[in-house]
């Protein structure tokens, strides 16, 4: 999946539409700049997660704080195979990845050739040790 590059206030939106009961996920960066100015430090820097039963920035509808993450560090939304990780920090910019599980949550041959990564954890064809595993297994 193309990494997605987060600026400022701005971010992501993700709506689960292949299953039922799971809110909205919103995943943006966030610095102690602007309206931020007085953020909790612990969130500043970071890329924030939030849910929230909303289809519109501006529906009166309360909004739970999930995450900050730091470098490197990833969260899962279970229900949906949502998988959101923290990959590199720029000076007031981040790069995310953004990973949907797959039912199965496994490599196979065929993911592993593909270049998909299908368990979610960030690495894809040899680099990924259950791809490595499969593509020197001759069956």
């Amino acid at each position: 999946m193309n990494e997605p590059r987060l600026t400022g206030p701005r971010g992501v939106r993700i709506v689960a539409n292949w299953t039922t009961g799971v809110d909205p996920i919103f995943a943006g960066f966030r610095a102690r700049t602007g309206g931020d100015a007085g953020m909790d430090r612990q969130r500043s820097n970071r890329l924030n997660i939030y849910q929230a039963p909303i289809s519109h920035t501006f529906d009166a509808q309360p909004t739970q704080w999930r995450a900050a993450l730091s470098l490197n560090e990833l969260w899962e939304q279970p229900a949906a195979g949502v998988v959101i990780r923290h990959k590199r920090t720029a000076t007031g910019a981040l790069v995310a990845s953004v990973c949907r599980r797959t039912p199965a949550g496994r490599e196979t041959r065929t993911s592993c050739r593909a270049g998909k990564d299908n368990d979610c954890n960030g690495l894809v064809g040899v680099a990924d040790p259950a791809c490595a595993r499969l593509l020197a297994s001759k069956r």
